[in-house]
């Protein structure tokens, strides 16, 4: 079975802390791209596939923070000899 693959490159920006990358649409596994299932019988509508909310399509959202080097554990909580600001902080996760 072939796999759709998409790579994102870090490079720390010049300006700004947050990115925002939008994968490119792919097909709803749940319901195989149609956005709804076959109804049960011939006066049923065809149920709406939840996962995908009917598009037929899923779409991956992957956001990125810039932070100071040394100052985030692979975890994503501060360390303990660095105190973030709350400037910093509402930047960080504000969406």
């Amino acid at each position: 079975m072939s796999e759709m693959t998409e790579t994102i490159t870090l490079r720390a920006p010049k300006i700004g802390i947050k990115e925002h990358h939008y994968s490119k649409p792919q097909e709803c596994p749940r319901c195989g791209g149609r956005g709804h299932f076959t109804p049960d019988g011939p006066n049923d509508e065809a149920p709406k596939c939840e996962h995908c909310a009917g598009t037929g399509k899923l779409q991956a959202i992957v956001d990125i923070a810039w932070v100071p080097a040394n100052r985030w554990h692979a975890h994503g909580a501060p360390r303990a000899d660095w105190e973030i600001n709350e400037q910093t902080r509402r930047k960080i996760t504000q969406r």
